[in-house]
């Protein structure tokens, strides 16, 4: 059974049980309700005071329970208030079943949770035994871009959301990743040339595995550390510090505003302010939209679950950077690796249900459709080449991919020193070719670097690109929509089964031992 949905925010509100009385005579207590439910039923959460989204301090009791499958499905768990705090000696237990769904009712029905709670123990004059009846209401889940501390300054949204950085990103994927395709003719192939974007070294064989051996994973990450550069330089000029790479994934479990314990000196109580670092990092939830949509891969529902993290992300991201297994590693195969695993998964995980940007319903974009409306600002969809450059957590995880590179150096300055040369390639720093290094031009884009010693903001670089850059990024994707069927779900991400994938995973596991 799929409990997955009810992971979220609720606004929570418990009424005394009582014959009589106005609203505000029988409303108990209002709170925040942050649930984590896990496929196998286990959930974790909190009930915070007060109840307001942002609210700066909070008093905070913790939740640990089941899903109770002989009782109807019924959600039962306990509340403990946090040591040291003014609710320290608060203890309820809950059960909720999910209220009904209407299947006529208006589109904008909210779920619902529905049940009753008991106070365990005495706390001050509030005696145990006392019970109320609850209802919980699931909020719109909170997009990082709406959090302040989280949030893209205006001007790298400026840069990132404009139509020619979109088409880039969009194009630079969507090309690598159809390069093989046998739908894509040779002609076709001839016309993306002719056009400054074709390339000699896809990251697929022609019989659709992981190539390994090629240097397809230098383009990617070098393209990579060039937007990174890019964004460093938007932030620079506006005097702003940038986006801080991850040091290891987050689990991205906790409720997505996470609050500080903070004790007062005159009443040596712990009350807890907003923690601007760790916010902005709640997996969101594989709604049943968010898993139509994105066709309703058994993966990516695990991908988001906490033993899909432990099992697959923490893992591999521990693999990835130990030294014993990157420096057995070209640079391309590294690169190529961390592309279609973690990098891709990370993606997926954090992405939320994708929505029109016009309408707010759920949806996802076509392959080739760049019509107006998917140019929008708050379009930042994690799950799509056209958008999830625009999504504050992507230069997070993207800053911990760009110090793999770091890693990789290291790595083999230490077994095999000075067979990999530090040089710049067109303002980047990178790598002469060598045993380790393939390529003395890694692909970013056509022009990339030359206006700009980072690509910034010359005319091939970032803000606003040329009419003719974005007509050439047009008339590419027409090659690509006019011979490839678009895809059935999300534009990009997905992670496919590629064979070489599982076995380059059991040699990262080997040589991480």
């Amino acid at each position: 059974m799929n409990f997955e949905h009810l992971t979220g925010h609720y606004t929570y509100r418990s009424y005394l049980n009582r014959e009589t009385g106005t609203p505000d005579e029988l409303l108990w207590a209002e709170a925040d309700l942050f649930l984590r439910i896990e496929p196998d039923g286990n959930n974790t959460g909190q009930l915070s005071f007060p109840a307001e989204v942002n609210a700066p301090r909070r008093e905070i009791l913790d939740i640990f329970g089941e899903v109770d499958e002989a009782a109807d499905l019924e959600l039962i768990f306990t509340a403990t208030g946090r040591p040291d705090s003014q609710v320290a000696a608060f203890r309820y237990s809950y059960r909720c079943r999910q209220g009904h769904s209407w299947p006529l009712a208006d589109p904008a029905q909210r779920l619902s949770l529905v049940g009753t709670v008991v106070r365990d123990e005495d706390h001050g004059q509030a005696k145990a035994g006392a019970t109320a009846s609850f209802v919980a209401v699931q909020r719109d889940f909170v997009e990082p871009r709406d959090l302040e501390a989280v949030a893209l300054i205006p001007e790298a949204i400026d840069m990132l959301a404009d139509p020619t950085h979109r088409l880039r990103h969009t194009v630079w994927h969507t090309v690598r990743g159809s390069w093989n395709d046998p739908a894509l003719s040779d002609d076709g192939r001839q016309e993306i040339r002719d056009l400054g974007w074709g390339i000699d070294d896809p990251p697929f064989t022609n019989e659709g595995r992981l190539d390994l051996e090629n240097g397809a994973g230098e383009d990617f990450l070098h393209m990579h550390r060039r937007m990174i550069m890019m964004l460093r330089d938007v932030y620079a000029h506006a005097g702003k510090t940038p986006p801080e790479a991850w040091a290891t994934p987050p689990d991205g479990l906790g409720p997505q505003i996470a609050y500080q314990g903070e004790r007062d000196p005159a009443t040596n109580l712990i009350s807890y302010v907003i923690d601007p670092v760790n916010s902005g990092l709640m997996v969101p939830p594989a709604t049943p939209d968010f898993m139509r949509l994105t066709g309703d891969s058994n993966f990516l529902f695990f991908n988001k679950t906490a033993r899909g993290f432990q099992i697959n992300m923490a893992q591999l991201t521990r693999s990835i950077r130990s030294s014993a297994f990157a420096a057995t590693m070209p640079l391309g195969a590294y690169g190529n690796l961390i592309e279609f695993t973690v990098h891709n998964w990370m993606h997926m995980r954090w992405a939320s249900t994708p929505r029109d940007p016009d309408s707010g319903l759920p949806a996802v974009r076509s392959s080739f459709d760049i019509s107006e409306k998917w140019s929008a600002r708050h379009y930042d969809f994690l799950g799509d080449f056209h958008s999830s450059h625009v999504h504050p957590l992507f230069w997070r995880l993207h800053g911990w991919v760009d110090a793999c590179i770091d890693v990789w150096f290291n790595a083999h300055e230490q077994l095999h020193p000075g067979q990999v040369t530090r040089q710049d390639v067109r303002g980047i720093p990178w790598f002469a070719p060598g045993t380790w290094v393939r390529k003395a031009d890694p692909f970013d884009w056509p022009g990339a670097g030359q206006a700009h010693s980072h690509g910034g903001h010359g005319p091939h670089g970032g803000h606003h690109g040329p009419s003719d850059e974005l007509e050439t990024l047009k008339k590419v994707l027409a090659v690509l929509e006019r011979e490839l069927e678009p895809a059935a779900g999300p534009a990009a991400f997905v992670a496919p089964d590629l064979p070489g994938v599982a076995q380059a995973i059991l040699s990262m596991e080997q040589h991480s031992l």
